[in-house]
C-alpha cells in the first residue's frame, strides 16, 4: 500500500512540474545556502530503503557548500537512482559527487546494456522511455529525466550522459555554487 501511495504521489508531482516547465515558467527552484552533500545523503538513505535489494555507493569529494534547492536536488537524484535500478543490472549503482571550485558535479553510473545511440538525444523530452526495462513496478510516464534537466537547468547547469556496453551508463550533473548575477555577468 505504501510504494503505491508513493508512485501515485511522484506521478502527481511529475505531472505538476511537467505542466509548469511546459507552461514556459520552468521548474521552481528555491535556492538558499548549503551542503549539496547533506541533501544528497539523505536522498541515498531514502532510496537505500526504497530498494533494499540493490547496493548504493556513494562518494563524496571535496566541498559541496553552494545555493541549491535541496527538495529539487533530492528529486534529481532520486530520477536518476530510480533509473540506474530501472535499466541496469543488478551490479552496485555509484553515486559520486566532486566540489570543484565554481561546481559542483553529481553522476550516477550504473552497469547494464547501453542506451540505443538513435535514443540519447531524445532522453530528456518529456514523455520518453528506454526500451527494457528489468522491472515492471517501476514503469512510468517518461517524466523522469525531463524533470532532471529542467531542475538543473533552473539551477543553471547541465545534465549529461554517456552510454557504452563495456562500461555501462552514466548521468551527470554540473551545478554551479551560485545563481550568475545578471548585472556583474560580462
Amino acid at each position: 500500500m505504501q510504494s503505491s501511495t508513493e508512485r501515485a504521489l511522484r506521478l502527481v508531482r511529475d505531472l505538476l512540474d511537467f505542466t509548469q516547465a511546459r507552461l514556459g515558467s520552468g521548474i521552481p527552484v528555491m535556492r538558499t545556502r548549503g551542503d549539496i552533500y547533506v541533501y544528497i545523503e539523505h536522498a541515498v538513505e531514502e532510496l537505500r530503503a526504497t530498494f533494499p535489494e540493490r547496493e548504493l555507493v556513494l562518494r563524496l569529494e571535496g566541498d559541496g557548500v553552494g545555493e541549491f534547492d535541496g527538495d529539487r536536488i533530492a528529486q534529481v537524484v532520486h530520477n536518476l537512482v530510480t533509473n540506474a535500478v530501472k535499466y541496469g543490472v543488478n551490479q552496485p549503482i555509484l553515486i559520486a559527487v566532486r566540489g570543484e571550485a565554481s561546481q559542483v558535479t553529481l553522476t550516477v553510473h550504473n552497469q547494464g546494456p547501453a542506451i540505443d545511440p538513435e535514443l540519447v538525444p531524445q532522453l530528456f523530452k518529456a514523455m520518453q522511455r528506454g526500451k527494457h526495462s528489468a522491472s515492471t513496478r517501476l514503469q512510468s510516464v517518461g517524466l523522469g529525466l525531463f524533470i532532471v534537466d529542467q531542475i538543473a537547468l533552473a539551477h543553471e547547469g547541465s545534465v549529461t550522459v554517456r552510454s557504452v556496453a563495456q562500461e555501462g551508463t552514466c548521468f551527470t550533473v554540473r551545478l554551479p555554487r551560485a545563481m550568475v548575477d545578471p548585472t556583474n555577468a560580462s
